[in-house]
């Protein structure tokens, strides 16, 4: 006899990327983004600043949502060279935000309600358009408030002073600011904050250091 009340299985990595795809796609619609990988929606082109949001998977079958800025003035180590992401494939998000609850769960809150655990479909389907549901109008109001460096400039300003969880960001606000500076030809500001910058934003690596600097001079 068959059972209406048996467990439903998790979902599999592929039912997953559907799924995603299904609920995430036309709902960001009105923040201009279009599906560009298995968990990424971004802007089209390659303009100097892009917006997009992310599914982050994290540990445990769960996920959240990221939603940010890519840069492409601003440089990152990758191992042993300097990569910047300036073509539409090559996509980062140099400033970013998360859920609140994931936010906060670094400094012993609940990340209840700001991470979906991936269950069976319709439970993970139902999570997943009510997170959507409370955090599409803030991603919108962050990324409507970060269209050019001035109003990018105050947002790092603002990560970077406030820390706690910003300061796991990776790339740290700290980091982006002095190219954001840079770029506002305020020179005593870009230089003084990179040198602040310790190595390991440059993987430990003091030639990547230098070639950033010199980089951060191009700007100015």
């Amino acid at each position: 006899m068959f059972n209406f009340f048996s467990k439903q299985p998790n979902l599999d990595a592929d039912g997953r990327k559907r799924l995603l795809d299904e609920v995430i796609t036309p709902m960001i619609a009105s923040l201009g983004l279009e599906k560009k990988g298995d968990y990424v929606w971004h802007t089209s082109g390659n303009a100097a600043i892009r917006h997009g949001l992310e599914y982050t998977l994290l540990k445990g079958d769960s996920g959240t949502l990221t939603w940010g800025v890519c840069l492409d003035f601003v440089p990152l180590a990758s191992g042993s060279s300097l990569k910047l992401y300036k073509t539409e494939k090559a996509f980062k998000f140099h400033l970013f935000e998360w859920t609140d609850e994931y936010m906060t769960s670094f400094s012993g809150g609940n990340m209840s309600g700001g991470v979906i655990h991936h269950t069976d479909s319709k439970r993970t389907k139902e999570a997943l358009i009510k997170l959507l549901g409370r955090y599409i109008p803030k991603a919108k109001l962050w990324l409507d408030t970060c269209n050019n460096i001035d109003q990018i400039t105050k947002t790092a300003e603002q990560q970077a002073n406030t820390g706690g969880g910003y300061n796991l960001h990776h790339p740290n606000p700290k980091y982006i600011l002095p190219f954001l500076y840079a770029k506002q030809h305020l020179e005593t500001q870009a230089i003084t904050q990179f040198n602040a910058l310790d190595l390991v934003y440059f993987n430990n690596k003091q030639e990547l250091k230098d070639k950033a600097f010199k980089h951060l001079v191009g700007l100015l």
